[in-house]
């Protein structure tokens, strides 16, 4: 019976080591799972932090890029105005050459009559007075 009794606690205590062992690979079990579920969860962030940062340079780069396109486009905004101006002047200008040079030929058409007029009138007070004189030597000749 004692022979019975110590086998029997031999045995409850080889149960209790195995359940003991047992206990601390569960535990042990547990704690790799969980230091496994911290690094996948850190290594989530990790790339979450990544893909953010790499959205972001992305919308950056649109950004940027938008930008620069408003700016060409003002820019050619800018010269096709400016050559608007230009050409909008440079016609002004050939038309007001062109009413001056109409002008000018205007006067210098009407200076030639003035001096066309004051010709034929010099001409014919030449002629009124040669007649006068003639009149006068006929008259004197006759007298």
């Amino acid at each position: 019976a004692k022979r019975r009794e110590e086998e029997e606690q031999q045995r409850f205590a080889a149960e209790g080591e195995v359940r003991k062992q047992e206990e601390e690979e569960r535990q042990r079990s547990a704690a790799e799972a969980e230091e496994a579920k911290k690094r996948e969860e850190g290594e989530k962030q990790r790339l979450a932090v990544y893909e953010d940062a790499r959205k972001r340079h992305e919308e950056e780069e649109v950004e940027e890029q938008r930008s620069a396109a408003e700016a060409k486009r003002r820019e050619e905004e800018e010269k096709q105005r400016l050559a608007a101006e230009e050409l909008a002047r440079n016609i002004q200008d050939e038309e007001d050459d062109r009413q001056r040079s109409a002008a000018e030929a205007e006067e210098a058409k009407r200076r030639e009559e003035e001096e066309e007029q004051r010709l034929a009138a010099e001409e014919d007070a030449r002629k009124k007075e040669d007649e006068e004189r003639s009149r006068s030597a006929t008259e004197s000749e006759e007298a």
